[in-house]
């Protein structure tokens, strides 16, 4: 299907007027299972889960990181004009 859409292959096997009672509203879906779901994730295969583990964790780590970094250079901004904490604006 090399040069087709992802909306030619979806039309090309269900009529146009049906897909929109087949899909969920962009606002309902996502793309995981809520943490709280165990059984959605223990019904994961392992390499999927290990996956979404593994993006979490650098996800976390990255914000730490970020964190980590702000606060070393917080001391030296401390003082300086361009440092300035709004609540709000």
């Amino acid at each position: 299907m090399t040069g087709t859409t992802p909306k030619e292959v979806l039309t090309q096997r269900l009529p146009e007027d049906e897909i929109g009672s087949l899909l969920l509203p962009r606002r309902k879906w996502c793309p995981y299972p809520r943490n709280d779901d165990r059984e959605a994730w223990d019904s994961l295969p392992d390499s999927a889960r290990q996956i979404c583990v593994g993006q979490g964790r650098d996800a976390l780590a990255s914000e730490r990181l970020g964190r980590l970094v702000f606060a070393a250079r917080l001391p030296a901004l401390r003082g300086t004009r361009s440092f300035r904490v709004s609540a709000g604006t």
